[in-house]
């Protein structure tokens, strides 16, 4: 650039020359005019005469055995700082790669200048002897009537250069007065310094050296291990997590690949202290991980190192208060030894939404835990943070009751730190408040599993059996949630037996009966069948636990009764579940009053009673309004209803209405998961002629099962359905062959017949008759309508799904012209008044028998009040006046 200008080229000349922007050259010569304190163009050319200055370049400079990697956007902010600013400290922890990337930047900045970027390693250095080091790295003598700073002074201030102090943290007062005085006497020098501690001097600019990019980390430890290999990516990307991509673990770690192989390498991680080291290294302090720390560590003074060993206690983040608990000092001084530590660079300070947090490195922590030990104050230390810990997991439960909404972000913060108490021998007080309030806090934030786990683990340490009991209670309502059905059976005799030995009748009552609900209303999830001999004596042994006048606990007995004969279908104790209603409503519990409405729903659906099955679900919704959100005991309530709103309201045909009422679960997210709400509205929207949203949601659902690995999750195999449906309807037999597949492969998986599928076998017949293929439909729905018994006397094996191949089968009939198909058709009008499915394809079927429009205008109505696009606009093809309308339809649904 300075031998253009030598030339007196103008920017456009010399942009076509060097082949840059203009603009790229403006902010060159710029740069220029800045650096060489020169007036104009004309003085930056003549300060580029042959033998004005010495050739450019990085004196000193590291050696460096390995490509630098990564670092393209903290490099040019680096470079960005210089620019702007005189004196730049890259700011970081040991291993954080400062020396590497200020390295490179000086490599690339040195040809800029005329005095070039000169090096200077302060490593072995002490205070006395940094004027040395510099002086050394400049080339400077000492004379004898001359001060050595004086010399050294005079060689920075000679012309522009940038001088790189690396390694200044071990002497930080002797280069922060040393880079003030070269400052001040010399206007050309730039500094860069490296350091685990910022110089803290006037115009200072840090520059915090973040973890490297993911995809950096990854490419860093596969070219440190010598392969470019990405079969085990994966495992790769998990150990450079671990290491949080900082770079000298990273390479440590990458090193060991060609002994060990990656797995290995990822196992030994959990003694990572130990296990990331080098046999030999020129810099002893970067041999390995160990010995960085131990460096920064020998840095501290005494009351720094107390605060720093007994942080070691936390499992991730923190805050000034909870310091001051642990650590054992006063919130003032905490505040300030907490400052010093991370200006050491051995804590970090993180923004999250609860506020500002501190923690430390994982490397950092498990180092600092390491010598907790040696001091040996980890118990006195656990101790304090089970406090700490136990009294915010308490008052994280009172926020979550007043509806706070600050609760969840708060305990994002908090929650590793309750695991870690948690996971924790069960050995005090503290633990045994912190377990019961965590459990309910991770119900409320939709972990149930966990939830569940940490109830179950509080049970079996709880001091007295009353706390016993309620774990055991609240574990089985959240496996009832999940559908683990056989595990919330087994939760609930268990809660019986404790309650029995502490001599707690209405709690072994309520345990007992809520064992033969759990058993009779969701017998199709038992992995074993309860025979009904067991479950008598089960109900019988409930009522003799009963203490006299316990109205809620009798009840629970009375809907478990009322649930298991029902099952039994004794005729005798007709009209059983009405008084099991009246005792729901007298004791005020609206989940018991929702379990018995829910009971009677079953029992109308054992009649084919759709509509009254309806009627009865739709009244839980108001009855569980009055439930917390957050209550473990209305997780099972809730969940079914979730469930049962959208079979029977799809059975009946109310599609508005059940696509409504599932998008107001969206504030039930503690037990109604994001899978859930989209799994559950796949189906009905592809029934109501929402294709895109149905496919999205099918999508979403699949991909959120894992890709199809472990047990699938309940009902993926009717999103699946679904999917195939709608492809099928616009003609791509693809991916409707590869949606089925999906739903046969779900329910093959769960033990299930994919081919005796009520909700298959629809989709497959509607596909053939878009196909005009009716003797195929009516093969595929087989003789649903031959049955004697009709509608209001199912078979024994009726489903709610028994609907859509019954409303299908008579229209198949009518369109494959078979002799019985008028027959057919009265026996399905049976069920016309119980579902508008039913009653919209029996009209349109009639009026393709007979020829009657209004029978087929009837139907246009029927599916208009439904919201059933695609067969709303397939009957709309039967009327003359209205196909165009019909034809415009299909094409916007993107059917042929």
């Amino acid at each position: 650039m300075l031998s253009a200008l030598r030339e007196h080229l103008s920017n456009a000349e010399i942009a076509a020359r060097l082949s840059l922007s203009v603009r790229t050259v403006e902010s060159h010569v710029s740069s220029l005019l800045r650096k060489l304190n020169a007036a104009d163009r004309r003085e930056l050319a003549a300060r580029s005469m042959p033998g004005s200055t010495p050739p450019p370049r990085l004196v000193r400079p590291p050696v460096q055995w390995t490509s630098f990697v990564g670092r393209e956007r903290d490099r040019a902010e680096l470079i960005d700082a210089l620019e702007r600013s005189r004196v730049v400290t890259v700011l970081g922890p040991g291993g954080m790669g400062k020396t590497r990337l200020a390295a490179a930047v000086a490599t690339e900045m040195a040809p800029d200048l005329p005095g070039g970027a000169v090096w200077v390693d302060l490593v072995s250095s002490q205070p006395e002897s940094a004027l040395q080091a510099v002086a050394a790295a400049l080339e400077v003598r000492e004379e004898p009537d001359r001060a050595l700073r004086e010399l050294v002074l005079d060689r920075l201030g000679a012309q522009p250069l940038l001088l790189v102090l690396d390694n200044c943290e071990q002497l930080i007062d002797a280069v922060a007065e040393f880079v003030s005085a070269a400052l001040a006497a010399c206007p050309w020098v730039t500094v860069l310094a490296t350091s685990r501690r910022r110089l803290d001097i006037r115009g200072e600019r840090v520059v915090a050296l973040p973890p490297l990019a993911p995809d950096d980390a990854v490419r860093l430890f596969l070219e440190r291990a010598g392969s470019d290999e990405m079969i085990e990516r994966p495992a790769v990307e998990e150990i450079c997590r671990r290491l949080e991509a900082m770079p000298l673990p990273i390479e440590l770690a990458a090193a060991r690949v060609a002994s060990l192989g990656v797995p290995a390498v990822l196992a030994a991680l959990d003694d990572s202290l130990d296990f990331l080291s080098r046999g030999q290294s020129v810099d002893g302090r970067h041999s390995s991980v160990r010995g960085v720390l131990d460096w920064s560590f020998r840095l501290l003074r005494d009351d720094e190192r107390a605060v720093f060993v007994r942080l070691g206690a936390f499992a991730d983040q923190f805050d000034l208060e909870a310091v001051a608990e642990v650590a054992g000092v006063e919130a003032a001084a905490a505040a300030g030894l907490l400052g010093r530590l991370v200006d050491h660079s051995l804590v970090v300070r993180v923004h999250t939404a609860a506020g500002t947090r501190w923690r430390m490195l994982e490397l950092v922590r498990a180092y600092a835990a390491e010598q907790l030990e040696l001091t040996g104050e980890t118990g006195e230390a656990q101790l304090r943070h089970a406090r700490w810990a136990a009294a915010s997991a308490v008052a994280l439960e009172r926020r979550l009751a007043a509806d706070d909404p600050a609760w969840r972000a708060e305990l994002d913060v908090l929650v590793d730190e309750l695991r870690a108490v948690r996971d924790r021998p069960a050995a005090s007080d503290e633990w045994h408040v912190l377990v019961p309030a965590l459990a309910h806090l991770l119900y409320a934030s939709g972990f149930l599993a966990e939830a569940r786990e940490t109830y179950l683990s509080a049970a079996e340490h709880a001091p007295a059996d009353r706390e016993a009991i309620d774990a055991l209670m609240a574990a089985a309502d959240i496996a009832l949630a999940e559908f683990h059905v056989g595990g919330a059976f087994d939760d609930f005799l268990r809660a019986a037996d404790v309650a029995e030995r502490a001599g707690d009748g209405v709690a072994q009552a309520e345990s007992l009966a809520r064992a033969v609900i759990t058993a009779t209303r969701l017998a199709a999830g038992m992995p074993r069948r309860i025979g009904d001999e067991r479950l008598a004596e089960l109900v019988d042994a409930a009522q003799r636990a009963l203490p006299p006048g316990e109205q809620a606990a009798a009840a629970v007995v009375a809907q478990a009764r009322a649930s298991m004969l029902i099952r039994t279908r004794r005729a005798a104790e007709e009209g059983f579940e009405e008084s099991a209603l009246a005792a729901a409503r007298r004791s005020g519990d609206p989940l018991l009053i929702s379990g018995v409405l829910d009971i009677l729903a079953m029992r109308d659906l054992g009649r084919g009673a759709l509509r009254s099955a309806y009627e009865h679900t739709a009244a839980r919704v108001e009855v569980l309004r009055a439930v917390e959100r957050h209550d473990p005991r209305g997780a099972f309530e809730l969940t079914d209803l979730f469930r049962m709103l959208t079979e029977v309201g799809l059975a009946v045909g109310v599609l508005a209405e059940t696509l409504r009422e599932l998008e107001g679960f969206r504030r039930d997210a503690a037990v109604i998961t994001p899978r859930q709400r989209t799994a559950e509205s796949a189906l009905p929207l592809a029934l109501a002629g929402r294709f895109d949203q149905a496919l999205d949601a099918a999508a979403h659902a699949w991909a959120e099962w894992k890709n199809g690995i472990g047990r699938p999750p309940r009902g993926l195999e009717e999103v699946a359905y679904g999917a195939a449906l709608v492809h099928g309807l616009r003609g791509d037999d693809g991916l409707s062959s590869e949606w089925f597949e999906r739903g046969d492969r779900v329910e093959r998986a769960i033990g299930h017949d994919p081919e005796a599928s009520d909700v298959r076998r629809y989709c497959a017949a509607r596909i053939a008759l878009a196909r005009d293929d009716a003797p195929r439909a009516v093969a595929i729905l087989g003789d649903v309508l031959s049955d004697p018994a009709g509608w209001h006397h199912p078979r024994p094996d009726f489903t709610v799904d028994r609907v859509y191949v019954w409303s299908l089968a008579a229209e198949a009939a009518v369109l494959a012209a078979r002799p019985s198909a008028a027959a057919e058709l009265e026996v399905a009008a049976q069920a016309a008044h119980e579902s508008d499915w039913t009653a919209g394809y029996v009209a349109r079927a009639r009026g393709r028998l007979t020829g009657d429009r209004s029978a087929l205008e009837a139907s246009v109505a029927i599916w208009e009040r439904m919201g059933a696009r695609y067969e709303r606009a397939c009957t709309l093809l039967l009327l003359p006046s209205r196909a165009d309308e019909g034809r415009r339809e299909l094409a916007a649904l993107g059917c042929g």
